[in-house]
C-alpha cells in the first residue's frame, strides 16, 4: 500500500507550470493526505479541490476537513464540519486538509485544534519568489481514516509556532489511542524535528523547497507500521515536495 503526504499550496503551480491533477495521478498513491487545500476559493478557480481530485484521480473514499471558513490571511471564522463522500456538506469558501483513499474507509474521525495566539515572521512563497512576512496563526484540524485493512491514517497541518506544533501532535497522539487499527501520522508538521514525539519517522527525505529540498517540515510517523521510504519527484506544483512510503 502506497501512502503519500503533500502540502499542495492550494494546488498552485510553480514557475515550471505543473498541474495538480496530473501530479496526483503520477504519484499513484493508495492513500494520499493533502494540506493547504482550498474549497471554493477564487485563487484556485473556485473548485471543490478534494471532490475534483477524487473524481479525476480515481479515489472512492475521501474527506475534506476545513480548518477555517473564509480565506486564510484575510477574513475567516473557525470551522467545525467535515465534508466526506458519505456525508457531503454544503460548505462556504474554506481552507483545510484532505484525505483520499482507494481502499474503502470504514469511518472518518475529526479533531479540532486551537492555533497559537501569536504569529511569527516567516519565509513565504510569492509570485516573485521567497520573502519574509509576519503570519498570524490559524485554527488547525486533524482527520483520521479508519481503513478496512486495519490501518488508520491520521493527517494534520500543524502550527508553525515552535512548541505549539509539538503540543498539537501530542494531543493528536492521545486522541489516536481511542481509534482502532495500526496508526500512521502524516502531514505538514511545520517543524524541523520532533525529539519528544516518541514516534518513528518512516521517511527522512527533505521536502522544502520542492525544487531543491534543504529542510524537512513534512513527516510520515508510526511506531506500528513497517514501510520503505519513497523519494518522490518535483512535480511543478507547490513549494513542498510530496513524501511517500510503501507499507511492507
Amino acid at each position: 500500500m502506497r501512502v503519500v503526504t503533500w502540502n499542495i499550496l492550494s494546488g498552485q503551480p510553480t514557475q515550471d507550470g505543473g498541474n495538480l491533477f496530473n501530479a496526483i495521478n503520477q504519484l499513484d498513491a493508495d492513500v494520499i493526505a493533502l494540506q493547504e487545500v482550498d474549497h471554493l476559493q477564487p485563487r484556485s478557480n473556485g473548485i471543490k479541490t478534494i471532490d475534483e481530485i477524487a473524481d479525476k484521480c480515481g479515489y472512492i473514499s475521501w474527506a475534506f476537513a476545513p480548518a477555517l471558513i473564509g480565506t486564510p490571511g484575510f477574513s475567516w471564522n473557525k470551522a467545525e464540519a467535515i465534508h466526506t463522500h458519505t456525508e457531503p456538506k454544503e460548505l462556504d469558501t474554506s481552507y483545510g486538509i484532505g484525505l483520499l483513499s482507494r481502499i474503502p474507509v470504514k469511518s472518518w474521525k475529526q479533531l479540532n485544534l486551537n492555533g497559537s495566539p501569536v504569529g511569527l515572521p516567516l519565509l513565504i512563497t510569492t509570485p516573485k519568489g521567497l520573502r519574509m512576512a509576519y503570519v498570524a496563526d490559524e485554527p488547525r484540524v486533524a482527520i483520521a481514516a479508519v481503513l478496512e485493512n486495519d490501518v488508520t491514517v491520521i493527517t494534520s497541518h500543524l502550527s508553525f509556532v515552535p512548541g505549539v506544533n509539538t503540543w498539537q501532535l501530542r494531543k493528536i497522539k492521545k486522541w489516536a489511542k481511542t481509534l482502532p487499527g495500526q496508526k500512521i501520522f502524516l502531514g505538514d508538521f511545520n517543524a524541523l524535528w520532533f525529539g519528544k514525539a516518541n514516534l518513528r519517522s518512516l521517511n527522512n527525505f527533505k521536502s522544502y523547497p520542492a525544487w531543491a529540498p534543504k529542510a524537512k517540515f513534512d513527516y510520515i510517523l508510526s511506531n506500528e507500521i513497517a514501510a520503505d521510504a519513497i523519494e518522490l519527484p518535483y512535480l511543478g506544483v507547490s513549494d513542498h515536495r510530496p513524501l511517500g512510503i510503501e507499507i511492507l
